[in-house]
């Protein structure tokens, strides 16, 4: 049975969706590529780590992490989920595992 939040939680407060863009596609291969905008995205994802949040990345694995190197780190420390299925946004246990299933949940307040 999947656990609830609390239903005054404010997620408003507490998730923040930051998503890695130009995504590759085959008629723009961008490489290496970083837009000005990046810069704050990826200041963003750093102070989430600094601070010991529990992260998720969904998709584009390997490109956050040349980006944010220090997403390493969090994933060492136990702080850094990665979904087993890039095509899918679903945060469940069966894509992030029990462990980060339950510790995302516990980072919600629920």
């Amino acid at each position: 049975m999947a656990r609830q939040l609390h239903p005054q939680r404010r997620l408003d407060q507490r998730v923040c969706s930051i998503e890695f863009f130009p995504y590759r596609s085959q008629s723009f291969a961008h490489g290496s590529v970083r837009l000005p905008s990046q810069a704050y995205s990826f200041a963003l994802v750093r102070r989430a780590i600094a601070r010991g949040a529990v992260l998720v990345v969904t998709r584009c694995e390997g490109l956050w992490y040349a980006a944010v190197p220090e997403l390493r780190e969090a994933r060492a420390a136990g702080r850094l989920f990665v979904s087993s299925n890039p095509r899918s946004s679903s945060l469940a246990p069966r894509t992030l595992g029990d462990v980060g299933f339950n510790k995302m949940l516990e980072a919600l307040g629920s």
